[in-house]
C-alpha cells in the first residue's frame, strides 16, 4: 500500500469526529518487507520476501477547532494513563474519494501546536499510529460538515512567566509547543505481521520560542500558559510548568528587528508530575 495524501474529495473521522485536514497529510502502512540474498546454487537475484511488522502511520496537519480540541482529549490523548499507558484515541477513517480504510486503536504519538503573529491560523500536527489489520471501506464514513470555526493566532492568550514583565507577552512572535508519547511496538507475538497495540514510553515534551531581542528570557523552571480559545469553544489552558532552556546564549542575525529564538526542554516538577497540564 502507498501513502495516501488528501485531496479535495478526501474525508478523515478519528473517534466519530470529522477532522479538518491540511495538504501535507498522508497515511501509510508500510510491508517492511525484507529480502535476504539468498546464494546457493549460483543464485543470480534477489527472489526471496518476507513481510516485517505493519501498522498504520497517520500524519495530519490539521486546524485547532473546538469539535475535536478540548481539555479532555488532549488529557485522554496524554495524560490519563493506565498503568504507564495512554488510552487509544479511536477509531480513525481514511477516505480518498473513491475507496477508504479504517485503523483500530489508533494513539497520538506526537501533536505539535503553534502560531506566528502574522499567520493567521494556528499551525497543529498530529502523528498517529493504529494497531491491527486495517478494513476496507466501500463508502464515505460521514456525510456530516465541519460547522466549527479555526482558531487563530490572536485567540491564544499567553501567561505565568511570559506576562509577569510588562510587556512581556507581546515580545512573543512565535512560539510552539510539542508533545510525545514516544510509542513503540508492543512486542507481544500474536502469529500475524500487525501488532496487537503500540505502548507509551515516557512523555516528554519542548517548546520554542521566538521573542524580541531585548525582551526578558523566560527563565529556567518558570511555569507558564497557553490558553487557547477556539471560536465557540471552551478554551483549553495548558500550562508548562518546569521548562529548561538548551540555548540561552544563542544569536542569529536578522533584519529589520533582532529576535531570538529560544528552545526549552519541558520537565516534569517530580517523578509522578507530569510536564504540562490542561484544564
Amino acid at each position: 500500500m502507498g501513502n495516501w495524501i488528501p485531496g479535495f474529495r478526501n474525508q478523515i473521522v478519528l473517534d466519530n469526529v470529522v477532522l479538518p485536514v491540511l495538504p501535507g497529510s498522508t497515511f501509510s502502512m508500510p510491508k517492511n518487507y525484507t529480502i535476504p540474498d539468498v546464494f546457493s546454487g549460483n543464485n543470480l537475484f534477489q527472489f526471496v520476501y518476507v513481510e516485517g511488522l505493519q501498522y498504520p502511520m497517520i500524519s495530519l496537519n490539521t486546524m485547532v477547532m473546538s469539535n475535536w480540541f478540548t481539555a479532555q482529549k488532549m488529557a485522554l490523548w496524554f495524560l490519563t494513563r493506565n498503568g504507564d499507558d495512554v488510552a487509544s484515541a479511536g477509531t480513525l477513517q481514511y477516505w480518498d474519494g473513491k475507496r477508504g480504510i479504517q485503523a483500530e486503536n489508533c494513539k497520538i504519538n506526537v501533536m505539535s501546536i503553534g502560531a506566528t503573529s502574522g499567520e493567521p491560523l494556528l499551525r497543529c500536527r498530529l502523528t498517529l499510529l493504529g494497531a491491527g489489520a486495517i478494513t476496507q471501506l466501500g463508502a464515505k464514513p460521514s456525510a456530516g460538515t465541519i460547522a466549527a470555526t479555526p482558531a487563530a493566532f490572536h485567540h491564544v492568550t499567553l501567561g505565568g512567566g511570559l506576562s509577569t514583565t510588562p510587556g512581556d507577552a507581546k515580545s512573543v512572535a512565535s512560539w510552539d509547543l510539542t508533545f510525545s508519547n514516544n510509542l513503540d511496538v508492543c512486542p507481544e507475538l500474536n502469529a500475524t505481521p500487525y501488532p496487537t497495540e503500540h505502548n507509551s514510553g515516557r512523555l516528554t515534551g519542548t517548546m520554542r520560542l521566538v521573542k524580541q531581542a531585548g525582551a526578558n528570557m523566560l527563565a529556567d523552571g518558570t511555569a507558564c500558559t497557553f490558553t487557547i480559545s477556539p471560536p465557540s469553544g471552551t478554551p483549553v489552558t495548558i500550562t508548562v510548568h518546569n521548562p529548561l532552556c538548551l540555548d540561552p546564549e544563542e544569536r542569529t542575525v536578522q533584519s529589520p528587528r533582532q529576535m531570538r529564538e529560544y528552545n526549552y526542554a519541558l520537565l516534569g516538577q517530580s517523578p509522578t508530575s507530569a510536564p504540562f497540564s490542561v484544564a
